[in-house]
């Protein structure tokens, strides 16, 4: 029965260890999915800056720069909403990692405890 309580704890242990390398590896691709978000937007931004210059310099091109304009701006509010998104999804992944952490670090210690008490009964 104390093999079988200490392999219980064992694979307990083990599933916990892959459930916490899974959210990690989940907030590092998030991480990576919102750095690019970052680095979209800023590039968007700055092609919407150059192209409100060009349309400052060229006015037959008005037309043209406008559409193109609204577009990036699109693109901008896209870009910066998904990286919104990302951010949140980022802070939540974050969040239930730490309170898994805080889960595995309670079990693990009522395991100790538990098995620290069958050792002291099993001696009595």
């Amino acid at each position: 029965m104390r093999k079988k309580h200490e392999q219980d704890q064992k694979e307990l242990l083990q599933e916990a260890d892959a459930k916490m390398n899974g959210l990690r590896e989940e907030v590092i691709l998030r991480e990576k999915e919102l750095d690019k978000h970052k680095r979209d937007a800023r590039m968007t931004r700055e092609e919407l800056v150059a192209i409100q210059e060009q349309l400052k310099s060229d006015q037959s091109a008005a037309i043209d720069a406008d559409e193109k304009v609204l577009q990036l701006t699109e693109q901008l509010s896209s870009a910066e909403q998904a990286s919104t998104k990302v951010t949140k999804e980022v802070e939540n992944l974050r969040t239930d990692y730490k309170s898994f952490k805080e889960r595995v670090g309670t079990s693990k210690e009522s395991f100790k405890q538990a098995a620290e008490r069958k050792m002291v009964s099993a001696k009595r």
